[in-house]
């Protein structure tokens, strides 16, 4: 009967041990920081003016530019293998990527979605330009369109004073 409790007081020892060891060595995880994205609503009529965010006066900006598009059928409704769908998902990221680091505002990045597509194929893509901090980003009947951000200015360079020195202009 002794054996009997000294074999559970040593099992509840090791459990405390166990208990305490795991406070004092186990960080909390932290919960992601939530961020609140603020979207501006297109103005649904024709804007002669194009002083409002509209479909037109977007469609208007972008006219001159490269469109560069991508067909985002990676849905697993749309009956394409888990691998294929992953490996589309990389390749959309990349090019995310590529043109907001490379900062190619001659470029815009067009993607079309299906009727496959989800509610979180969306999200994912507002996430993606999120994550890539996109400022200028639309999405217009079942395409996602992404504009890069302007490159950044240097603003300890004078611009003004190397270019006119190269004409013989004093300032």
């Amino acid at each position: 009967m002794l054996n009997k409790y000294i074999t559970i007081l040593t099992m509840c020892s090791l459990i405390l041990v166990d208990i305490i060891a795991l406070t004092l060595f186990c960080k909390p995880i932290k919960k992601g920081t939530e961020v609140v994205l603020r979207f501006n609503l297109a103005y649904d009529k024709p804007d002669p003016y194009f002083l409002r965010a509209s479909e037109q006066s977007f469609l208007y900006e972008i006219k001159h530019k490269k469109i560069e598009t991508i067909y985002f059928d990676c849905s697993s409704n749309a009956g394409i293998s888990k691998s294929i769908s992953n490996t589309k998902k990389q390749f959309i990221h990349k090019e995310i990527e590529r043109l907001q680091f490379t900062n190619d505002t001659a470029v815009v990045l067009k993607i079309q979605l299906d009727e496959h597509n989800t509610y979180g194929d969306f999200v994912w893509l507002v996430n993606e330009a999120n994550i890539f901090e996109y400022r200028r980003y639309a999405w217009i009947g079942n395409t996602f369109y992404m504009l890069p951000n302007n490159p950044p200015i240097d603003k300890n360079e004078n611009y003004s004073k190397n270019i006119t020195k190269g004409i013989g202009l004093s300032l």
